[in-house]
């Protein structure tokens, strides 16, 4: 490393507090044998920036433990890939799928030429439209980039000759926006094409018949046993269909396949025209076309939709290509420092029994109904969960137990009269969070017709479930975030 520094004529600093962030001192690393793994190819063409990033990437550590440079004005500072993505990417962390960094000045350089420079500098394949007039290919750049990712340095460049980039596989495309959105579209459309393709090869080796791929990505939606399962199926299933398709996906006669293209169908990106606060977003979903989700829902599964669930779908906040969210149109289910929101559903113990109660009536069960699958036990289910929910009747009762912090799965199980003998159990799949949420966490049973309906909504997803009461078969299941997949960041066209 000083042998590159007194040669380059720069200087170097370590960061020793990053890399003892990852474990190990940076010393550990520096002492290693440079040519241990062999040596390092040289030839006229080799740069500064190459050999030294050839030099990082054999000292020690995996992912974004591995060691980067970052410059500075005065200085090179080796770093740790971690401390590089969350100073340049505002503290999100991409691992390995993050655009070279950029450090370039251009001074009334013409865009044809600032491309060129970048694309040598990156080895990256940027093209710039040769229909585009000479005088939009001639316009000058200054800019001074320091740490810059590639993508951003070129949407900035493109932008000062009001022109738009578009990636095209492994090479970036800079031309009009007008033809941009086009190629953008075919682009979008060719990959569809080829997971078609790709899914058909798999299918051919594994002994099925590639002509009925469509079939075996809706038998791969109707097999899930798992959230992770279903959001990766339905991604298949519905990036192969293509959003067109979608619409006669709402006629299938599976009623979670029906939700789900329907919810896409009526998702319309638009500017919210009332802010109202500033915790709301620019962007939402139309709610008009929302309320006619809503309308599907209800027309399709003939549940007792809850109002407080219906509004609020139809009322979110939206991230283009990131996610959605609901978290301003739900309030938290309990006050601070509150320990068991009970008030759907309350449990006691009575020596040998658990006196339940629910909307005025009181049944009283053997201690046993907990303490096997999928309870446990009543101190782990209270550690466990926040709230009980469920009704109570003379021949059968429903018990779930829901968290008020967030989306999770969580248990429900259905009982035969008073003797607490289960019928049988199951989980609710919910939204699909795996981690802490923001408290914010409503859900609401209900029952009709033989079939017991769960609906809830948390920051970042809305869901229904239902079950049959006699054999607690699932009649479907459907969440607007694919179970914290969100559908916004599948590029769905």
């Amino acid at each position: 490393m000083k042998f590159l520094a007194e040669k380059g004529g720069f200087a170097l600093r370590i960061n020793r507090l990053v890399f003892e962030r990852v474990g190990g001192k940076p010393e550990d690393r520096l002492n290693l044998t440079l040519l241990a793994e062999g040596p390092i190819p040289i030839d006229d063409s080799t740069t500064w920036a190459s050999l030294l990033k050839q030099v990082l990437e054999r000292m020690a550590g995996e992912g974004v433990s591995r060691a980067a440079y970052m410059v500075r004005p005065d200085h090179l500072e080796i770093t740790t890939v971690e401390a590089q993505q969350i100073e340049v990417f505002n503290g999100q962390e991409f691992g390995n799928r993050t655009p070279p960094l950029v450090s370039v000045s251009f001074k009334k350089q013409p865009i044809d030429g600032v491309l060129d420079d970048l694309s040598e500098k990156t080895g990256v394949n940027i093209v710039l439209d040769s229909s585009i007039s000479k005088e939009a290919g001639k316009l000058p750049i200054t800019a001074r980039f320091l740490n810059v990712p590639l993508d951003s340095v070129l949407r900035l460049c493109a932008n000062m000759a009001d022109l738009k980039v578009c990636e095209i596989d492994n090479v970036i495309f800079v031309t009009t926006p007008e033809r941009a959105k086009a190629l953008e579209k075919e682009q979008k459309e060719l990959i569809r094409k080829r997971r078609i393709m790709f899914l058909r090869d798999r299918a051919k080796m594994e002994g099925e018949d590639p002509a009925t791929i469509f079939e075996i990505l809706r038998g791969k939606v109707l097999d899930s046993h798992s959230p992770e399962e279903a959001a990766q199926a339905y991604q298949n299933y519905f990036l192969c269909t293509g959003r067109a398709g979608l619409k006669v996906l709402m006629n299938d006669e599976n009623t979670s396949i029906a939700l789900q293209a329907a919810w896409e169908t009526n998702l319309k990106p638009v500017e919210r025209k009332v802010r109202g606060s500033d915790d709301r977003t620019d962007d939402t979903y139309d709610p008009t076309e929302l309320a006619k989700f809503i309308s599907f829902f209800k027309d399709r599964t003939r549940a007792p939709v809850p109002d407080w669930w219906a509004t609020a779908v139809t009322d979110v906040d939206l991230m283009p290509s990131e996610h959605h969210s609901f978290s301003a149109a739900i309030k938290p289910r309990k006050p601070e420092g509150s320990k068991t929101d009970t008030r759907h559903f309350k449990a006691t113990e009575d020596g040998d029994n658990i006196v339940c109660s629910a909307d005025g009536r009181t049944l009283t069960f053997p201690k046993r109904m907990f303490e096997d699958a999928p309870f446990h036990s009543l101190d782990a289910f209270h550690n466990s969960f926040d709230s009980f929910i469920g009704f109570l009747h003379e021949d059968y009762s429903v018990v779930a137990a829901d968290r008020a912090n967030g989306g999770s799965s969580y248990p429900i199980a259905c009982f035969k009269g008073k003797d607490g003998e289960r019928n049988w159990n199951d989980k609710v799949w919910g939204a699909g969070r795996s981690f802490g949420g923001l408290n914010r966490n409503r859900v609401e049973m209900t029952e009709k017709n033989g079939t017991v309906y769960l609906f809830g909504i948390e920051a970042q997803g809305a869901y229904a479930e239902a079950f049959n009461m006699d054999t607690g078969r699932v009649q479907f299941r459907f969440c607007t975030s694919y179970w914290f997949h969100f559908s916004e960041r599948w590029d769905l066209e």
